[in-house]
């Protein structure tokens, strides 16, 4: 097949992915990290304030792209997916352009734009409109800007400056959603420095680069102290940040847990290890636009990876963005698609990572044509959860918990009377438009995993609160979804058989009585004091002798 023919057949494909794929992103649900950051804005607007009412680690820049997609656009799913799409959209863009810098032809960089839409398409909801993704369109949008910068011939000394303080600010605005965002950014300098090139202004652009970031940190900083922000975030930084920082699970395991999680897609990063060896090693036979483009995309490479592995948790989304800059440096490599094996292999790991694609979840297609005309229920989104959806136990059952809205709404709740207890039912405090007990709005992650030693502090915020119910989690809690949501002889509404929550008189919440049920969810309705919060949770009938 001729290079034009193989073209259009991959342009094509990429229509398909997309065409198939966009309508079934844009109706699945978001995630409780994007109900944190929707609160947040609705808090704020109602006079509340940030990191005083709601408590956050992360600098405000999640909230800002949140409040601007909230605030334009509406206060829909398909909204802020849609955003989502089109910043991952623009990185996808951008890694096949720099394919392009490579040295590659246009063919390679649409199988590589095809393999992208692919990847992302593919993943978990817990990967998509995620922070971690939305700052590596700023990084690839400041990249574009210092690529610009450096290989105009012609460029005014004002302009050139100026191109400085555009990209700084830009890593500026990376920074305000993580400020992790820094180490890539320095690696992405430092490496820009060794370019012949570029060899001229080796130091003279770093003023540049520091008053845009200076800028951006300045106008951020100035609405913070505006909205009396600024003495909360301190607070949180001084005295919450270092546990939430220490409670990172950095192990093997973890590693583990993670190639399992990307399957195939986790080759990628071997595979840019041995592109980026042979890149150092034939440094001195390419171009030097391709050696400057070479050294640029291994730098931010190896700087994101090394802060997502070093200083980040554990989470998926984390590690989603340097699997599509490994991807994007793998596609640049002609030794590897020279190679006798390429074409095998390649077909081989094609169908090792057709199983996590749309395409491939045959129960998904019958679902397009609704997606794509309207309306979509509760049990349509939850239908659109894929194979890694179901992976992680805190996926949320929307069909369930909106039955579990229904019985609070029926009970008239207002503000702070209903506590979500887990983070998988955080989706409760938007759909029934009450802001919840304390800043802690899913006390058990908080309590149990990032801030162990401050449980009483915790506590003690709960115990001040008017909460009146708690809807708690089992499959959060030990439980398998099948244990979760059997019957029992109390029937639908009662706990499910395998439920012994007996020795745990006077903990909170079990010991608060169950009066309503939605499957795997349960509603405590408080009654007396709280009850001593532990880490204690219920056992299975089983288990008990």
């Amino acid at each position: 097949m001729s290079q034009r023919r193989m073209m259009i057949v991959i342009v094509a494909a990429c229509a398909l992915l997309a065409t198939v794929e966009v309508p079934l992103t844009l109706r699945r649900p978001l995630t409780a990290d994007c109900y944190i950051f929707d609160l947040e804005w609705r808090t704020m607007m109602r006079g509340g304030m940030l990191y005083r009412d709601i408590f956050q680690t992360n600098p405000p820049g999640t909230l800002w792209i949140h409040a601007a997609v909230r605030t334009l656009l509406g206060t829909s799913s398909e909204a802020l997916r849609a955003v989502d799409l089109v910043l991952m959209g623009f990185v996808i863009g951008s890694l096949a352009v720099w394919t392009r810098r490579l040295g590659r032809n246009r063919l390679t960089a649409w199988v590589l734009a095809l393999l992208l839409i692919w990847f992302y398409g593919s993943q978990s909801i817990w990967c998509q409109c995620q922070r971690d993704g939305w700052m590596l369109s700023f990084a690839m949008l400041a990249m574009e800007v210092r690529w610009r910068r450096g290989g105009s011939k012609i460029q005014s000394r004002l302009r050139w400056h100026l191109l400085c303080f555009v990209e700084g600010a830009l890593w500026g605005c990376a920074v305000w959603i993580k400020p992790f965002v820094i180490v890539p950014g320095a690696a992405v300098w430092l490496a820009d420095r060794r370019s012949a090139e570029t060899a001229r202004s080796q130091c003279a652009d770093f003023p540049g680069l520091l008053a845009g970031g200076l800028v951006t940190g300045a106008l951020g900083l100035v609405w913070m102290i505006g909205e009396g922000v600024w003495p909360h975030f301190l607070e949180v930084n001084r005295e919450w940040n270092s546990d939430y920082f220490a409670s990172r699970q950095a192990s093997w395991g973890v590693l583990l847990a993670l190639a399992i999680h990307f399957g195939p897609w986790s080759l990628l990063h071997l595979l840019a290890v041995c592109v980026m060896w042979l890149w150092w090693r034939g440094r001195t036979d390419e171009a030097a636009g391709v050696r400057r483009a070479q050294a640029l995309l291994a730098a931010l490479y190896v700087g994101w990876t090394a802060q997502a592995l070093l200083l980040q948790h554990g989470h998926a989304y984390v590690h989603l963005p340097p699997l599509m800059i490994a991807a994007a440096i793998v596609a640049g490599a002609p030794q590897l698609t020279a190679a006798r094996l390429w074409r095998p292999v390649f077909a081989v790991w094609v169908l090792g990572v057709l199983w996590m694609s749309p395409l491939a979840r045959f129960e998904h297609l019958p679902l397009w044509r609704r997606c794509v005309t309207g309306p979509v229920t509760p049990e349509t989104r939850d239908r659109l959860r894929g194979p890694l959806d179901r992976i992680y136990p805190g996926a949320p059952d929307l069909t369930q918990l909106d039955a579990v809205a229904g019985f609070l709404r029926s009970r008239g709740v207002g503000d702070g009377e209903v506590c979500c207890y887990s983070y998988s039912t955080m989706k409760l405090y938007w759909e029934l438009d009450i802001e919840p007990p304390c800043r802690f709005i899913c006390p058990r992650i908080y309590a149990n995993r990032f801030f162990v030693h401050r449980r009483d502090d915790i506590a003690a915020l709960l115990e001040e609160s008017p909460q009146r119910y708690v809807v708690s989690d089992l499959v959060l809690d030990g439980f398998s979804e099948r244990e979760a949501n059997a019957v029992g002889p109390g029937g639908p509404l009662s706990p499910p058989p395998t439920y012994d929550a007996g020795e745990l008189d006077g903990t909170y919440p079990w010991s608060h009585p169950v009066v309503f049920r939605a499957g795997r969810y349960l509603v405590h309705e408080v009654r007396g004091g709280m009850g001593e919060f532990t880490s204690r949770r219920p056992r299975r009938r089983e288990a008990v002798k």
